[in-house]
């Protein structure tokens, strides 16, 4: 993989993406929700998938889930609540926000390509205020931080991780415009 600076097209995650997404999904299997490893989970939250591609070849390099937040709808709070394990606090102040706001679910693509930056840097254009919630463990939450411009909430979170099978120490991330 190349590591040169290439400005990589961001499109909407399509039906036809779903088998390449699983793939390219794989190498993170210990990092991400099961969800994300097979088509039926990935065919489910494909509208709020965009993908990283190629600007030359369109092959699809990497790709970011958010979950759009401002409307307070059921799949929404029950990503959050389930999918995801966010205190109820904490999913009460990202659903109960006026203003137009994404919840970052993950970002896939391979190190150094420059894609997780060219995400959040999308991400920013579209929304007033982005929510994450990261492992303490996470590698990329001092990207986050330092890079991005996230706030980290002080406040860690314990909780038993259903994914992991084992206790998690998470923290509350949040970006405004």
């Amino acid at each position: 993989m190349t590591t040169e600076k290439i400005e990589w097209r961001i499109d909407p995650a399509g039906i036809l993406d779903v088998d390449e997404l699983v793939k390219i999904s794989q190498p993170y299997s210990r990092l991400i929700h099961p969800l994300f490893l097979g088509p039926a989970g990935v065919e489910g939250y494909i509208d709020q998938i965009r993908v990283a591609r190629h600007p030359n070849s369109g092959d699809i390099i990497g790709y970011c889930h958010a979950l759009r937040v401002w409307d307070n709808e059921e799949r929404t709070l029950s990503y959050l609540e389930y999918i995801r394990q966010v205190p109820g606090r904490l999913r009460n102040v990202v659903m109960h926000d006026l203003r137009v706001g994404a919840f970052i679910g993950q970002i896939i693509g391979p190190p150094k390509t420059g894609i997780q930056r060219m995400f959040v840097e999308d991400l920013k254009q579209e929304y007033d205020i982005i929510w994450g919630w990261l492992s303490v463990k996470s590698p990329v939450l001092p990207f986050y931080r330092d890079v991005c411009g996230f706030e980290v909430d002080p406040n860690e979170y314990k909780f038993f991780n259903a994914v992991k099978g084992d206790f998690s120490t998470f923290q509350f991330l949040k970006w405004e415009k």
